[in-house]
């Protein structure tokens, strides 16, 4: 008998703190709860960490793991990983938060261990082969396969529906137990090309009646695809906040985006705001990108301040609000918190699904994929409880193998004979 331990430290019960620790030595994924009074997974240090994508509630935790021997992640991750944790430590700094998060020593300890690796290539770790695979969610992000004894496939964030930035994701390997997200599990997607001819119908009409249009974005992937559509349909706007790096990282990537060539032609025409510029974008109609996504800081509340009590601009989310953001306050109640106080949002508020997880549809053919190809037993992980036990329930009864809901410090020795 032959067996494999996967220990769940986060991620069970809602988004943030991924992290999966496989046979006491190799952690995938250590992420950052960015919202709350408990924002790190279970503490437990690792041999080998693999990052799967530059997203905080991914990589947020990584420099605690100090005692891990070598980090692996793509290149663009590499980057985006630096990128958030530099921001995270500053913003802790900035808002003299109590808690003790890790210092940038600790980042430069991690990122001098970190080696980027190709998608399809293979490496080892601990007696295992490992292949980071294009999860099709963000720019650099992968699925993770480790194959030994017994082999594993952690999906991580994942979509298969190509948008204008990225690929998606390009099919899934053989492998004997399954790690899947469930965040969209019940909740299909607009088609995209539906979605973008409505975003920028929906631009160009406020534009015409003197608007301004506020596109709050998250700094990674979906500033770059809003920037690549824009720049499509000949949109110049102005671009401010942590976009701008993203923006510069990426193009420093070129393979691993679709189309490099339209995000550099649609980077090239937008406007970069520094103080002078900001004073002066709202001197006529203006379309205006910026961070952060959820309307909880950044350049964005700038923006918000001119312009709340203006019925004929237009505020639009291009993603999903986590709830007790200003973005959620904003969708739900039609208010904003602006220095403390309260106010009441005049301008339109419209809300966009340029969603980089897979829908329903694809979660339901990417389970019944990998039970072709060998998968028996699935967890489903990265989504509130109700999603992960009803997809377990979809998976034993339409799929016809073993799952499981983990929660938080379970564990599981999984034996094949």
């Amino acid at each position: 008998m032959i067996e494999i331990k996967i220990k769940f430290l986060g991620g069970c019960d809602g988004i943030g703190k991924s992290a999966i620790l496989v046979d006491g030595k190799i952690m995938m994924d250590y992420g950052l709860q960015t919202g709350g009074d408990d924002p790190f997974p279970l503490m437990n240090d690792c041999n080998h960490l693999l990052i799967s994508h530059g997203h905080l509630d991914h990589c947020g935790s990584a420099p605690l793991l100090r005692k891990a021997k070598d980090v692996f992640a793509t290149a663009p991750t590499a980057d985006f990983t630096k990128l958030l944790l530099d921001d995270s430590v500053r913003l802790n700094e900035k808002e003299n938060k109590k808690r003790h998060m890790y210092s940038t020593y600790d980042i430069d300890l991690l990122m001098s261990k970190l080696k980027t690796v190709s998608y399809n290539e293979e490496f080892k770790v601990d007696g295992y082969s490992c292949t980071f695979l294009d999860a099709g969610h963000i720019v650099g992000s992968s699925s993770i396969l480790l194959k030994g004894d017994v082999s594993l496939f952690y999906s991580s964030d994942t979509n298969s529906i190509e948008t204008k930035l990225i690929r998606g994701s390009n099919g899934f390997p053989g492998a004997d137990v399954g790690i899947v997200e469930s965040t969209y599990f019940g909740e299909d997607h607009t088609p995209r090309k539906d979605l973008e001819d409505r975003f920028i119908k929906s631009i160009k009409e406020t534009i015409e009646a003197g608007g301004n249009v506020i596109i709050p974005c998250f700094a990674i992937n979906r500033t770059q695809e809003i920037l690549s559509i824009l720049g499509e349909h000949n949109i110049s706007p102005y671009l401010d906040g942590m976009g701008v790096e993203a923006t510069k990282i990426i193009l420093s990537h070129p393979s691993f985006i679709k189309n490099s060539s339209l995000l550099k032609r649609s980077f090239d025409n937008v406007s970069l705001v520094n103080k002078k510029v900001r004073k002066r974008i709202f001197d006529e109609p203006s379309v205006i990108v910026t961070t952060a996504g959820m309307a909880n800081g950044g350049p964005v509340l700038n923006y918000l301040k001119r312009i709340y009590k203006d019925p004929k601009s237009k505020l639009m989310f291009t993603g999903y609000q986590v709830e007790g953001t200003n973005g959620r306050m904003i969708l739900e109640k039609g208010l904003l918190r602006l220095n403390r106080n309260l106010v009441k949002i005049e301008s339109t508020v419209e809300q966009y699904d340029f969603s980089s997880h897979s829908g329903d549809k694809e979660l339901k053919s990417m389970v019944k994929r990998m039970a072709d190809k060998g998968v028996n037993l699935f967890f489903t992980v990265h989504g509130d409880r109700e999603n992960n036990e009803s997809f377990v329930e979809y998976i034993k009864e339409e799929v016809g193998c073993e799952a499981i809901a983990p929660h938080t410090n379970d564990t599981y020795n999984v034996s094949i004979t």
